[in-house]
């Protein structure tokens, strides 16, 4: 039944490169395109794994009573803002469909924290979602060099910025700041040079890739990835920490410098005009590329009804744009109550995968690369709004969080015959010399 499992994984990382970068879908209906159908054969194996194994099919943990409180309510704003018709041609129906497509990912997590019983089989798992990021890698770069025609890997032909594998620069560079610590993680764990090497290869492209991509948000993101990862290693005091990330942002900076002068040339051009702000595009925005004037008018239409927000997908209709950025866009549409509960789950992730690193050192490069990566991530939400990265975050969550529950049971179970740890040697020596001095005493 392991073979099952790690077969539909493979099937659905395999249908995320096909739909996302290449588009190919093997039918127009919705809720019939392979990753959905993969994970439809998760769900099932599910149901015969945990009965077989007498576990419960879905486990009622902090994490997932969260995603269930999101979902119903998003669900119930759904429903709301079509009775009440804020938006005349909102459609229920057709607005039920992308509903779904929306929460897949938060299935997936929950599907992937039941599923997985056995501490080898997520470790590989975490290695195939590096597989994945250096399929993303390369199809970018093939795509963006016309080595190899891509139809949703373009570049813009006046910034020179690729749109990633994700067919969205903004998007793509979010994922790749939650991930390019995952690579880093193995690098520490490899215990071949030769796979040193080559992951540290990835790890370069991927920043490579960055740069290509043109997005501020996501080089501020890395900034914090590459930050926060040093600090979750570092022992030193403050003061020696802080000197220590000065001399690693001065490292990191060095890198981009150089890979920047191997850019393409109308791709260098673009990235400092857009770092500069020395542009002025067809809508003569600011530096912020428009997103403090649509702010500025979302959040004078939240103060009307700061509670429950304008309803589930109004933004667009409301605005005429996008939020470009994932906190406004729930607490506008959803109100306080809505990104209370978006950020309650992701806070939650954060707090779990401390709790774990603090419990399961042997997995420690797993949990640094996860909370960095994952803070990182937080804070490209706050830039972009962010759709099929999602199934990437939730299940490599799930991954990390599953190994944390996991781990310590399974070192538990394999120490002893008896199943007890041993007594460590200080309190061994204490206890005997207690009974030597107890067996002195005078019998009354």
């Amino acid at each position: 039944m392991a073979r099952v499992v790690n077969l539909f994984f493979w099937l659905l990382l395999a249908a995320f490169i096909l739909e996302f970068s290449f588009g190919i879908s093997i039918s127009t209906i919705p809720g019939l395109s392979l990753k959905n159908i993969a994970i439809y054969c998760l769900v099932i194996t599910m149901l015969f794994v945990n009965l077989s194994m007498n576990k419960p099919l879905i486990e009622l943990n902090r994490l997932n009573i969260s995603i269930f409180l999101f979902v119903l309510y998003c669900l119930a704003s759904l429903i709301g803002t079509a009775i009440l018709k804020v938006v005349p041609e909102y459609s229920l129906g057709q607005e039920i469909i992308l509903f779904k497509s929306y929460m897949d990912p938060y299935v997936l997590f929950i599907i992937t924290y039941s599923i997985l019983h056995d501490e080898r089989a997520i470790k590989r798992l975490l290695a195939a979602m590096v597989v994945v990021l250096m399929a993303f890698l390369a199809i970018t770069l093939l795509s963006s060099f016309d080595l190899w025609t891509v139809k949703r890997v373009t570049v813009d032909e006046r910034w020179g910025r690729t749109t990633g594998a994700f067919a969205e620069a903004n998007q793509f560079a979010a994922y790749l700041a939650m991930f390019i610590p995952l690579v880093g993680a193995f690098i520490l764990d490899a215990k071949s040079w030769i796979l040193k090497m080559a992951l540290t290869a990835v790890l370069i492209a991927a920043f490579y890739v960055m740069l290509m991509t043109g997005s501020r948000g996501g080089l501020v993101a890395l900034a914090v990835a590459i930050g926060s990862y040093y600090l979750l290693y570092t022992k030193q005091s403050l003061p020696k920490s802080l000197m220590g990330l000065v001399g690693i942002y001065g490292a990191g900076l060095l890198v981009l410098v150089l890979l920047y002068f191997v850019l393409p040339e109308q791709s260098a051009h673009g990235l400092m005009l857009k770092l500069t702000g020395e542009f002025v595009d067809e809508t003569n925005t600011d530096y912020s590329s428009g997103r403090l004037e649509i702010w500025g008018r979302a959040l004078s239409e939240f103060i009307r009804t700061p509670l429950w927000g304008t309803g589930w997908e109004t933004f667009r209709p409301l605005f005429g744009l996008n939020s470009h950025s994932d906190y406004i866009l729930f607490l506008v549409t959803t109100g306080v109550v809505g990104l209370y509960l978006f950020m309650r789950i992701y806070v939650g992730m954060m707090r779990q995968a401390m709790r774990w690193r603090r419990l399961d050192p042997t997995n420690i490069h797993y949990y640094n690369a996860y909370i960095s990566g994952l803070f990182a991530f937080m804070v490209s939400l706050a830039f972009v709004n962010i759709y099929n990265p999602y199934y990437f975050v939730l299940l490599y969550s799930a991954l990390v969080l599953r190994l944390g529950a996991i781990a310590p049971k399974s070192r538990e179970s394999s120490v002893g015959e008896n199943d007890q740890a041993p007594v460590p040697a200080g309190r061994l020596l204490r206890s005997r010399r207690a009974t030597v001095l107890s067996d002195q005493q005078p019998v009354p």
